[in-house]
């Protein structure tokens, strides 16, 4: 009897462990489920109510609107709607983060050097009106048990980095992208004067910045993501060859680079089809910062998104072994903390002037 005992007894703890690791993967999966259902649905609560002004408007009308106008109407209909109610945070507030310490890796004469507390450059949920931002990095990257996380870090006229927003998610989905946008707006980001916005080339995220912060954007394309989305539609043997020529387009003057690209773009057309394209939407907001005047270091900041990627390494080396928004959060307040102004901090202010002057210049 014994023997029947002890060889029953590894069986049941391996069962038990069995059954206990199949419960998490179900609740894991159910949760995943149920924040897609969530999500869709309301995706649809909004098509629904916006289809549903457009027939009342339609019934009342003599003339039937045109598919621009209904797409128009549809999208002012949404975006009011998406500003107006309080914003899906799928991040975490910087508010759940301990206050009046110094936190993990820094110290009080840390926060005293830079004349700002934690609170001054972890912004997420905060409102922005305080700040003006010349320049924002719009970027998601994959963190631990999160998956894609979005973040949003800007520079002030002070050369400061702040982030402004933390999520998950990722800005090539449109509503991940919509629903940031309005909620910077909803905070008071401040866009009367003008910013560069600095992305990967997201088509989704383009589109929402036009829709959201309209003409007083300049979205600033990352070169280093272009050469490799161009790389990737090319056979390997013209790959370095290709990548070449388009970095030496970049050293010319505005006018002589964009003709260059687009000479580039022309040759890819036939051979490779999705290079010319993802080249020839690029070639424009590739170039921003050299419109601007911008110059090293400073321009080399504007034309990629390692500022994001700094971001996000620096958080994970801060120690916070946790894998979700609250360990991402104290990272990247431990990295705002110790970090110092972004090079080239001195050229913002004719940056900002520059960004000014552009937006008064009539079109064409």
């Amino acid at each position: 009897m014994a023997k029947s005992s002890k060889s029953r007894t590894p069986k049941g703890g391996v069962a038990e462990r069995h059954q206990t690791s199949n419960k998490r993967d179900r609740v894991a999966n159910w949760r995943e489920g149920l924040a897609r259902i969530k999500e869709e649905g309301r995706l649809l609560w909004l098509l629904g109510q916006g289809l549903d002004v457009m027939l009342t408007a339609g019934e009342n009308d003599s003339i039937a609107p045109g598919p621009d106008q209904v797409a128009a109407a549809v999208g002012e209909w949404a975006r009011q709607a998406m500003v107006a109610q309080p914003a899906l945070r799928l991040g975490l507030s910087a508010e759940a983060l301990p206050k009046g310490q110094p936190g993990p890796g820094r110290t009080n004469a840390d926060l005293e050097r830079t004349g700002l507390t934690a609170s001054d450059l972890m912004l997420d949920g905060k409102p922005l009106s305080a700040v003006s931002f010349p320049v924002l990095w719009m970027g998601s990257r994959e963190w631990r048990q999160v998956g894609q996380t979005t973040i949003v870090v800007g520079v002030g006229g002070d050369g400061r980095r702040r982030v402004l927003s933390v999520r998950s998610g990722s800005v090539r989905e449109q509503c991940v992208a919509a629903e940031l946008l309005s909620d910077l707006a909803h905070r008071g980001l401040d866009i009367q004067s003008g910013l560069v916005v600095v992305t990967a080339g997201s088509r989704i995220l383009d589109e929402a910045l036009r829709q959201t912060l309209g003409p007083r954007a300049l979205v600033s394309h990352c070169r280093r993501q272009l050469l490799d989305d161009v790389a990737s539609h090319v056979l390997e043997p013209q790959r370095a060859s290709i990548s070449s020529q388009i970095v030496e387009a970049w050293t010319l003057t505005p006018a002589d680079a964009s003709e260059a690209l687009s000479r580039i773009a022309k040759k890819l057309q036939r051979s490779a089809p999705g290079a010319a394209e993802r080249l020839n939407r690029s070639i424009d907001a590739s170039l921003v910062a050299d419109r601007l005047g911008a110059v090293a270091p400073l321009q080399d900041r504007l034309v990629s998104l390692g500022t994001v990627n700094q971001a996000m390494a620096k958080a994970h080396a801060a120690g916070h072994h946790g894998g979700d928004l609250v360990s991402l959060l104290s990272g990247l307040t431990s990295w705002l903390v110790h970090s110092r102004r972004i090079m080239g901090w001195n050229q913002l202010g004719s940056l900002a002037q520059a960004i000014r002057t552009n937006h008064n210049q009539p079109p064409g």
